[in-house]
């Protein structure tokens, strides 16, 4: 039965790595951020770059102009080989829609979440200049996520790195087959990535390559350039700067909500007991967004996409 994987994540969760490891396969396919790509609403959404190398991509202009509700049927018609589609979208408000629709379409779907540790994310976002902003996202993309959904289950983006029955784990949880070489997914040609992490799509292409340069270019940040340097290994720079740790210690103890968050996500691991089972409630009650608020992110959500589309002048 052919199904879409929805992989979740704050940004800077390492979704782009991820989603191509699990595409990883003959009847696997990885589309990258769909969701920017079908409801754009920053600048650099109208002019996503695509793994393909042509700009724009014709195939990508086709399924916009197609409309989402007809996205992951006419991907599979044009990559009839494939049977299971992994879009690293992330938002939960696409992942809660595509899942509707893919229901009436007698598509089946599956859910995982990748994290990393407060520390971990805080440090992302050191390394992009703005430390400080990593709290409130992280804290509210986990709220809503679990306000959302009833069924799913995690993954640390560390142990991706550094344990292969981690990966073993995750394909197991998804039924997707897993193989020795698995986690080195630019030994296979993902044609149509749109979006996601240069860090990321760089050991796509040969270092003599145009795109090759392209996304050495359009990197980041530091951790960036250092995995560019390390082309084609899976590579994770574990260390904690002193103070970001300091920092991280002082929100966790001032914020009870950063602990449940955490305690959520490691039961949810796909290695526990909690696999297929749903959240265990007592847990999940601490991470929870009120219903209002969630609707007024919405509306949030809906004006933002359609200010963007009469600033930028598409559709």
């Amino acid at each position: 039965m052919k199904k879409v994987i929805f992989v979740g994540g704050t940004e800077f969760s390492g979704s782009t790595f991820f989603h191509m490891i699990l595409a990883n396969d003959a009847h696997g396919l990885a589309i990258g951020e769909a969701h920017n790509m079908m409801r754009p609403s920053r600048p650099y959404h109208f002019k996503m770059h695509c793994s393909c190398g042509e700009h724009p991509c014709s195939l990508w202009q086709s399924l916009r102009d197609e409309g989402e509700e007809s996205l992951y049927s006419s991907l599979f018609s044009c990559f009839p080989e494939a049977e299971f589609i992994v879009d690293s979208s992330k938002n939960p408000f696409w992942i809660q829609d595509q899942k509707a629709i893919l229901r009436k379409q007698g598509i089946d779907t599956q859910d995982i979440v990748v994290w990393k540790t407060p520390y971990e994310f805080a440090t992302s976002y050191q390394k992009r200049g703005n430390m400080e902003a990593w709290e409130r996202s992280w804290m509210i993309y986990h709220q809503i996520y679990n306000s959302i959904f009833d069924r799913w289950n995690s993954i640390p983006y560390h142990d991706l790195t550094s344990d292969r029955k981690a990966l073993e784990a995750v394909c197991s949880y998804l039924d997707i087959p897993y193989f020795d070489g698995k986690e080195r997914y630019w030994d296979r040609t993902h044609h149509h990535v749109v979006g996601g992490n240069p860090s990321a799509r760089v050991h796509l292409y040969s270092e003599s390559s145009a795109d090759f340069a392209e996304n050495v270019r359009r990197s980041s940040s530091k951790i960036d350039v250092i995995r560019n340097e390390t082309h084609r290994s899976i590579y994770y720079d574990t260390k904690i700067d002193p103070l970001v740790k300091e920092s991280v210690d002082s929100r966790i103890e001032a914020n009870e909500q950063i602990p449940a968050i955490f305690e959520l996500l490691q039961a949810l691991d796909v290695r526990g007991e909690s696999v297929n089972q749903g959240v265990n409630e007592a847990i999940s009650e601490n991470v929870k967004m009120p219903r209002y608020l969630i609707e007024l992110r919405k509306v949030k959500y809906r004006l933002v996409r359609y200010w963007a589309n009469l600033r930028y002048g598409i559709n």
